[in-house]
C-alpha cells in the first residue's frame, strides 16, 4: 500500500534534486527520493553486516587467545 506524504526540503536541496532528475531517467522527484532513501538504508544495513562479521572475527580471535578455541 503506497502512502503519500508531504515532505518540505530546503530550497537549495530541492534545486540540487531537481538538477539531478533532470539528468536521471526518473519521471518525478518521488522516483528518484525512493532511490535515494533506498540506497542510503542499503548502504546502512551493509555497514551493520560489516561491523557484525568484524565483532565476530574479533571475538573469535580474542577466544583462541584465550585457549577456548
Amino acid at each position: 500500500m503506497d502512502k503519500k506524504i508531504t515532505i518540505y526540503l530546503p530550497p537549495t536541496l530541492l534545486e540540487k534534486l531537481e538538477k539531478e532528475l533532470k539528468k536521471s531517467p526518473f519521471t518525478g522527484l518521488d522516483e528518484l527520493l525512493t532511490l535515494i532513501i533506498q540506497q542510503h538504508f542499503d548502504q546502512k544495513e551493509r555497514s551493520i553486516r560489516q561491523n557484525r562479521q568484524t565483532d565476530d572475527e574479533a571475538i573469535r580471535k580474542r577466544l583462541e587467545g584465550l585457549g577456548y578455541l
